[in-house]
């Protein structure tokens, strides 16, 4: 504060000039001027955590699209088409819980419970043309201790692939006569889904972007 005779600054909370003794009235003008600096104060942080509150939902709003979008490309644990088959050895050989059998251009994964799914044995075959990855078969060995029965355990996946590229329409399976498939297509793979035999599931996963890797 100013006192208004004299001109002299004094303390907050004086109730004489210091210098020559004038009492002090204050004005609203020199109570804004006092606040100045705490108000700007208070607006740069509220400023700086908008910034920071934008920032993070957009983060977090990137990574469920990216995610979203993976998801329906329709790859195989979002394992790219045209992988090589030696980056594909190397990936599945990272999992301690599989067994891997090397065949002429396919890599044959045996897991224990696929999926976590108690009682379902699975054999993933990874298959290649000229090295690179063009198609994967999971083949479901639905065993004596399952829980699920054939039916119950196609119902699974048409579900859950249902979910990710629309409803599929039932056609003939190509492995066995009188048998239904179900078959989806995404951005990158035609996706099947059929019985072979029984206790027997298949879910083809087939390159549709052949040339373009």
């Amino acid at each position: 504060m100013f006192c208004s005779k004299c001109g002299a600054k004094t303390p907050d909370g004086y109730e004489f000039c210091k210098e020559c003794g004038t009492k002090i009235e204050v004005n609203a003008k020199q109570d804004n001027e006092n606040n100045v600096p705490v108000r700007k104060k208070k607006n740069i942080k509220r400023s700086t955590l908008g910034i920071i509150i934008f920032a993070v939902i957009v983060v977090i709003g990137s990574y469920y699209l990216i995610s979203s979008s993976k998801g329906k490309d329709g790859l195989y644990n979002n394992i790219s088409w045209g992988t090589s088959l030696k980056d594909i050895k190397s990936m599945v050989d990272e999992d301690d819980n599989v067994s891997v059998r090397e065949d002429d251009n396919i890599i044959n994964a045996d897991i224990t419970d696929y999926e976590g799914m108690q009682g379902i044995d699975g054999i993933v075959s990874y298959k290649f043309e000229n090295e690179k990855l063009n198609k994967i078969t999971v083949l479901m060995l639905n065993g004596s201790d399952s829980k699920y029965t054939d039916s119950e355990l196609i119902d699974v996946y048409i579900e859950k692939l249902n979910k990710l590229y629309g409803e599929a329409e039932p056609t003939l399976s190509d492995y066995t006569d009188g048998i239904l498939a179900w078959n989806w297509e995404s951005k990158k793979s035609k996706i099947t889904l059929s019985r072979a035999i029984e206790t027997l599931v298949v879910l083809d996963y087939e390159d549709i972007t052949k040339g373009n890797n």
